[in-house]
């Protein structure tokens, strides 16, 4: 895990580009539906899945590059139980907000988000956090994850259709 700003980790290459097609197809046989929270600056589509084989591999693989990364004191204590698909069309986004703690099956309470980008054959669609102006562009298989509490944003998609997916997670050690 690379950190990028405080809060705010890297995962290159975190899902294979088979796993990233596998899971952009199950979201579109579902079917995406516009996003429950428009009002509150969510202009984008989402389905959700509950995908337990899925959330099982992110797990695993969670738990490797954790421990496999000597200068990170974060250990996973618990992964939500679906994951969220969001599908942004040419001119969607997502307004500036923070993401809420949700209490997990195991009774923990979330305090990081995890998304993965699908896709990378589009322009713009990049996430900000409020704290850096630094873009982190989407990129095929990557994953990000970040405190919850942190403020960020998906800029606006001007070319193509960006996929990813979110989690939440409970760690220990922050």
């Amino acid at each position: 895990m690379k950190p990028i700003i405080d809060g705010v980790w890297e995962i290159p290459d975190f899902l294979s580009p088979e796993e990233c097609m596998v899971i952009i197809l199950k979201a579109e046989m579902l079917g995406f539906k516009p996003a429950q929270k428009r009002s509150s600056g969510r202009y984008n589509q989402e389905v959700r899945l509950e995908e337990t084989t899925i959330l099982g591999t992110l797990a695993m693989r969670l738990i490797n590059y954790l421990s496999d990364d000597g200068a990170c004191q974060l250990q996973l204590a618990d992964l939500g139980d679906l994951l969220e698909c969001y599908r942004y069309d040419e001119e969607e986004y997502i307004a500036p907000h923070s993401d809420a703690h949700k209490k997990l099956k195991s009774g923990f309470l979330s305090n990081l988000t995890l998304i993965a980008y699908l896709n990378d054959d589009i322009q713009g669609g990049e996430t900000y956090f409020s704290e850096s102006k630094m873009p982190i562009v989407p990129k095929l298989g990557k994953a990000v994850i970040f405190k919850q509490a942190l403020r960020h944003e998906g800029a606006k998609v001007l070319r193509g259709t960006k996929y990813i997916i979110r989690t939440d997670l409970a760690c220990a050690g922050l």
